[in-house]
């Protein structure tokens, strides 16, 4: 794969950092709806952008039939929308995982940890996970663990521990360190790559992810009627804009009336569409 040292890596997200939802109400009459957490924080982040450019007049949003995820009228017209998450995809044994998989597996760890504190009667000091991938092999998660016992018997009276990796290999970067604090807690940051990514592969490789994600719900609504929209929940959180621009398949972007990127406080950016008052204003207007 091809890189730009250009730009820095970019960063690493904390095992806190989630999905913001706005206070309910936006975007018209919303009857009550029970979706999976993505789909209803994708739905808010766009009722609340329809608001900003109709003032909240004339959109109705109601349940659909999976699919769609949901039917939205705008004055006279009904779109379907459909709500799918773009992740990384990550080299694993061969084959790939998603990233989500990655952040499963960095938890439960976590969590495992955090019973064997509690074991042991941990009584003060915060224990900093920084957990960068994860190992192919489930003997490595294990030797990691005994690794991070070790540790916390070691630094278990100090007021601070220096840092140790617990792993260190080609698919993981797995590091503990302890942190001066009155009460005990044990808090994770959690990255899907042992290492930052440059600017080059991410204009690489992003196209790939969003093409696997439109293809999927392209067949999935091939048989519904009717203009459609597609919210992509962005899980990949590395790329700016103008790399979600460049990256839209232009072939698989005609079967959709609106596509639209999700990301961050309920923010939405409208990649392309066919109405012209959902467009982004021009620089400079």
């Amino acid at each position: 794969m091809g890189t730009d040292t250009s730009d820095p890596p970019r960063g690493a997200r904390s095992e806190m950092e989630g999905l913001a939802l706005p206070g309910g109400g936006a975007g018209g009459r919303v009857k009550p709806i029970k979706r999976r957490a993505d789909e209803e924080y994708a739905r808010r982040c766009f009722a609340r952008f329809l608001e900003g450019r109709t003032g909240g007049r004339g959109s109705t949003w109601r349940v659909g039939e999976d699919p769609p995820d949901f039917r939205l009228l705008v004055g006279d017209s009904e779109f379907v929308v459909e709500v799918t998450s773009v992740v990384e995809r990550i080299p694993c044994g061969g084959g790939e995982i998603t990233d989500p998989l990655v952040e499963a597996v960095q938890l439960a760890f976590v969590e495992t940890v955090r019973q064997l504190a509690g074991a042991r009667s941990v009584q003060t000091g915060l224990f900093l996970l920084d957990l960068d991938g994860i190992p192919v092999d489930k003997k490595e998660r294990q030797g990691a663990l005994a690794r991070a016992r070790d540790y916390m018997g070691r630094w278990s009276q100090a007021i601070r521990g220096e840092r140790e990796d617990i792993l260190n290999d080609s698919s993981a970067v797995w590091a503990i360190e302890k942190w001066p604090a009155e009460e005990f807690s044990v808090e994770s940051i959690l990255s899907s790559s042992p290492r930052g990514k440059w600017a080059g592969e991410i204009r690489e490789e992003l196209p790939r992810f969003v093409r696997i994600a439109m293809e999927e719900k392209t067949r999935k609504l091939a048989h519904l009627d009717g203009p459609r929209v597609l919210l992509l929940v962005d899980r990949y959180r590395l790329a700016e804009s103008r790399e979600w621009r460049a990256a839209l398949p232009q072939d698989l972007v005609a079967a959709f009336h609106t596509v639209a990127r999700v990301h961050g406080a309920c923010e939405c950016e409208v990649l392309s569409t066919m109405e012209p008052a959902w467009l982004p204003p021009k620089a400079g207007a």
